[in-house]
């Protein structure tokens, strides 16, 4: 049976902090199940004998002032038959470049699921504070439960830390990360953001939500793991049905192609992801802690001042319905022909849904309804109450 591999993350004149991350075999990703391999013991033991720190899952980093041998480091993990793949180390690398070319840091969130079968390569998965922001002091009442308030206070931060087992609600911006694959097919996965709600090539902002994190045990101290009390299912149904992203194949478009753009909508992305994951979100505490519920509240804030003014037409609801209608009717023949039944089965669910949504809008428009509000169009229109 093959060992675990290893890529390393350091600087070109291999000063600042290194970062080793773990990886199955058999897979070019970051998986969390990692961690449960028969030999992640073993690889953990000769990182930390060459003064590197297990943070959290698939992660370690150098020690403050470690002075790392690499090649002694090297030797040591190939000698007890550990892989190191630098084309993961490469690919890291290059998301990391394109985060930075964007000119925003972000907080990278990132669907962690030890069962997940669908879970993309991801850049680095720390937390990364903005730079040139000038933070205010703002009061977090409401925003945590008792537990919170009554837990112990770190040095280096002003708000009370949740213990293990604690609950924590941030209000956060929802994304779609589109993960195109080597054979052209889109993996799709759901990530959240506090610093910006700015879409890009790869994902694209979805909504605004308020979501409830648990703190799990982990072996570092000043490193908070949480994870979402709410599975990707429960998240989804948040997502109101009409959004839609529109995608075309980059690798036409770099080979000098124009390739039609593929519209998908929401109440499709149940069929394209692991409903039962969870988001998660690690949290140096000393230095991002205050800044994660500063955010937040801000992020709530914005949220209550749109949907107090937030006037959704009824005319422009059913527009837009009818266009999704007519794509279910498209994608259920398409998945006839080619007898996956299965699918074509959902996409027939999906119209018939949709199309209940729309006789509703007419008995409103007939009683002399011609708008929804915030409160109105979130209850009729995320998919809340469909059975997926």
């Amino acid at each position: 049976m093959a060992k675990l591999k290893y890529c390393t993350l350091r600087d070109a004149k291999a000063k600042g902090p290194c970062t080793v991350y773990v990886a199955l075999p058999d897979e070019q990703r970051l998986n969390p199940a990692v961690i449960d391999d028969p030999s992640f013991p073993e690889i953990k033991a000769i990182l930390e004998s060459h003064g590197l720190k297990h943070v959290i899952l698939m992660t370690f980093r150098s020690l403050p002032n470690a002075n790392i041998k690499y090649r002694a480091l090297h030797a040591d993990l190939k000698k007890s038959g550990f892989v190191r793949d630098q084309a993961m180390a490469d690919a890291i690398h290059e998301q990391t470049e394109s985060l930075k070319a964007s000119q925003r840091r972000s907080i990278l969130v990132v669907p962690y699921n030890t069962s997940a079968g669908t879970q993309s390569h991801t850049g680095i998965p720390t937390f990364n504070t903005a730079y040139n922001v000038n933070w205010n002091r703002m009061l977090h009442g409401g925003m945590v439960d008792d537990f919170m308030r009554m837990a112990r206070v770190p040095t280096g931060t002003r708000a009370p830390v949740i213990e293990v087992g604690g609950r924590l609600d941030l209000y956060v911006y929802l994304f779609l990360r589109v993960n195109p694959t080597s054979d052209k097919s889109i993996d799709f996965n759901l990530e959240f953001d506090l610093f910006s709600r700015e879409s890009d090539v790869l994902r694209r902002y979805v909504k605004t939500i308020r979501c409830t994190f648990i703190r799990k045990k982990n072996d570092t101290e000043d490193i908070m793991y949480l994870e979402s009390e709410k599975t990707l299912r429960d998240i989804l149904k948040e997502v109101d049905f009409l959004y839609n992203i529109r995608l075309v194949d980059s690798a036409s478009v770099m080979e000098g192609d124009r390739p039609l753009p593929v519209v998908y909508n929401a109440i499709e992305l149940k069929d394209f992801l692991d409903l039962d994951g969870r988001m998660s979100l690690q949290i140096d505490i000393d230095q991002n802690y205050d800044e994660v519920l500063m955010l937040s509240e801000e992020i709530g804030r914005k949220k209550a001042a749109h949907d107090k003014n937030m006037q959704v037409p009824i005319a422009l609801i059913k527009k837009a319905s009818k266009s999704i209608v007519q794509r279910m009717e498209q994608r259920m023949l398409h998945y006839s022909n080619k007898e996956d039944y299965e699918l074509a089965a959902s996409y027939r669910k999906n119209k018939l849904y949709i199309e209940d949504k729309m006789k509703w809008l007419d008995d409103l428009e007939n009683k002399g309804v011609d708008r929804l509000n915030s409160e109105e169009y979130e209850s009729a229109f995320t998919m809340k109450d469909m059975d997926f």
